[in-house]
């Protein structure tokens, strides 16, 4: 179920409105109290509010946590992807010549796309690099150092954790929502009576319906 925030807030600032004025006006606390809503289940009703409130928050906290670790990791697969095509190009014009180099890195076909599949392919090339003293001598004629290659393989790494943040933050985004959409049916339900009662409580006082907020049916 989709919710939206702002149907949240518009919800629960109507609902309180009407619940504490229903408890404040002593014409509209007498009518109520004869159909079974006195002070104590209006308790009950602000402490579904106050329940729906908090989840409210805390799926927005959450959702913006996940965004916030998305864009982080985009930012980083960016950067570690960025690294390792620059070592791939190099590896290309520096090995060349020597093809059986070039299958030691892995490098006989195009880069894979998906991004597990190019996090094994990186931790190869950085990996049999760094073993093969050959090839080492060979990139450090243009500039590409152990150092280097270390680096890009720490980035893969990162490249990892953030994913598995991010996955993790999502899946508490989820839970979050799916409370914060059962508190919310559960408040709507309460109010749902509660209104109803209100329109038969006060079906000769119609200008205290208003002051709930609770529009009159023509």
């Amino acid at each position: 179920m989709s919710l939206g925030n702002i149907k949240i807030e518009k919800f629960l600032n109507e609902s309180i409105i009407a619940i504490v004025n229903a408890g404040r006006d002593k014409e509209i606390s007498a009518a109520l109290k004869r159909f079974a809503y006195d002070r104590e289940r209006l308790k009950q009703g602000k402490k579904l509010h106050g329940r729906l409130d908090r989840l409210s928050k805390k799926k927005k906290r959450k959702v913006a946590d996940q965004l916030k670790a998305g864009e982080v990791h985009r930012k980083i697969v960016k950067q570690a992807r960025d690294r390792y095509s620059t070592y791939r190009n190099v590896s290309w014009v520096a090995l060349r010549k020597y093809p059986a180099l070039l299958k030691t890195l892995a490098m006989e076909g195009k880069s894979k796309r998906t991004l597990s599949g190019w996090m094994e392919e990186a931790r190869q090339f950085y990996a049999n690099a760094r073993a093969n003293t050959e090839v080492m001598e060979k990139l450090a004629g243009f500039g590409v150092t152990d150092a280097d290659l270390e680096e890009g393989l720490r980035l893969v790494g990162e490249v990892e954790k953030s994913a598995a943040h991010h996955e993790m933050l999502k899946g508490e985004a989820v839970r979050a929502t799916e409370e914060r959409n059962l508190a919310f049916l559960e408040f709507k339900a309460w109010m749902r009576d509660f209104k109803r009662i209100c329109r038969i409580a006060l079906a000769d006082t119609p200008q205290k319906l208003e002051k709930l907020g609770i529009k009159i049916r023509s």
